[in-house]
């Protein structure tokens, strides 16, 4: 799904994890340097990255700290480690993958990109691991043990995450974007810095479908125009510590997206299914890369 970026309004992608130190060669061969589009990388912590029944850190023997820290230091569009702290994923290893991240992150300066999910871990201790610059994708999930208490209340460890200065991703993708968990965290003050699609060949059909269709569902969701277009450039460009991208400026990237928003009506759904009508659309007339 790199191929349609440019068409789509987005002038930069960022592959969140589907390849560890041992596929990244193939990775930039095959996809960055052929793609038109900018591409950088969060790198999986394990191995291979992702593949078909993923449970890529149910053994940490899949973690080559040693072969991390060298394709990190020679190539720059890996902006950081990327760890997927759900149970299905983790099985019985808990938050031993982050932790092995964490040691890495903090001996090479780079943030960490946590996926969050099915628990356990729980999200506290998984929040607790985490510095300053590092990034929670799926933050709005509707899924047991999420971003708010049982009260509907920000969870406090969340709380101390986000004054410690980590970052909000949305991180829609099938199963992680939840309207009514969307809507009850932004009554209570919290809200996303980044919009990330999540977008793979299981969603862009649906519910996804694009960078452009996830900013209007965000606008519905009570986010301003400004705070969107905000999360999906100015944002972005701090979370991957990028500064030449993502803004205006004399000596910047000129990257540029030309569109248009209308007044159409359109349904929106959510990853579980839930339908609201929206009015406001994004319509992309082109793109200077």
């Amino acid at each position: 799904m790199l191929i349609p970026c440019i068409r789509q309004g987005v002038t930069t992608v960022v592959d969140a994890g589907s390849c560890g130190c041992k596929t990244f060669d193939d990775f930039e061969k095959n996809i960055i340097n052929k793609s038109k589009t900018r591409v950088l990388s969060w790198l999986n912590i394990a191995n291979v990255g992702l593949y078909n029944g993923s449970s890529e850190l149910a053994d940490l023997d899949n973690i080559d700290e040693d072969d991390i820290a060298r394709l990190i230091s020679q190539k720059p569009a890996i902006r950081g480690i990327k760890v997927r702290m759900s149970h299905s994923v983790v099985q019985n290893t808990g938050t031993g993958g982050l932790l092995a991240a964490k040691k890495l992150s903090h001996k090479l300066q780079i943030p960490v990109f946590v996926h969050v999910g099915n628990q356990p871990p729980r999200l506290a201790d998984i929040l607790n691991l985490l510095d300053q610059g590092d990034v929670v994708t799926h933050i709005f999930h509707g899924k047991p043990g999420g971003c708010l208490d049982s009260r509907e209340d920000i969870l406090p460890e969340l709380q101390n995450a986000i004054n410690r200065g980590i970052y909000l991703d949305l991180g829609h993708g099938t199963e992680s974007c939840s309207f009514s968990r969307f809507k009850q965290a932004r009554e209570k003050g919290l809200c996303i810095d980044t919009i990330s699609t999540d977008l793979y060949s299981q969603n862009y059909s649906g519910p996804v479908y694009s960078l452009a269709h996830t900013m209007e569902k965000c606008m519905l969701m009570g986010m301003s125009l400004p705070e969107v277009l905000a999360a999906v450039t100015l944002k972005p460009s701090l979370v991957l510590r990028v500064p030449d991208i993502g803004k205006i400026k004399v000596g910047a990237e000129g990257d540029l997206t030309y569109f248009t928003i209308d007044d159409t009506e359109q349904v929106y759904s959510d990853s579980e299914g839930n339908k609201l009508m929206g009015k406001k659309q994004f319509h992309i007339h082109g793109v200077v890369r």
